[in-house]
């Protein structure tokens, strides 16, 4: 269980540093970042579908780790597909040689 967690957390700490110079904690919950900065900027160019679709699996579960539950606040697939797109990436990311 620790292995997972660490990659976990270098993958969510990854992210982190290209959404944010300053690595402020609060970026990783500003939908629109993480699409502009991550998936549009960095990670069509640098990673293969199936990679970004794991950093956005770490990132989904840092927020189920860090959303308090007693707030009703749930983050299920269909949210982590809206916030991050990741099918649609996965599809036009196929097509690249």
């Amino acid at each position: 269980m620790r292995k997972p967690a660490q990659q976990h957390g270098k993958k969510v700490s990854k992210l982190l540093k290209v959404v944010d110079d300053k690595c402020d904690l609060t970026s990783l919950f500003d939908d629109h970042l993480i699409n502009q900065k991550f998936l549009e900027d960095y990670a069509k160019k640098e990673y293969l579908p199936k990679t970004t679709e794991n950093y956005l699996m770490s990132l989904r579960h840092f927020y189920s780790f860090s959303l308090p539950e007693k707030l009703g606040i749930t983050v299920s697939k269909k949210k982590t597909k809206s916030a991050g797109g990741h099918h649609h990436f996965a599809r036009t990311c196929a097509k690249r040689h």
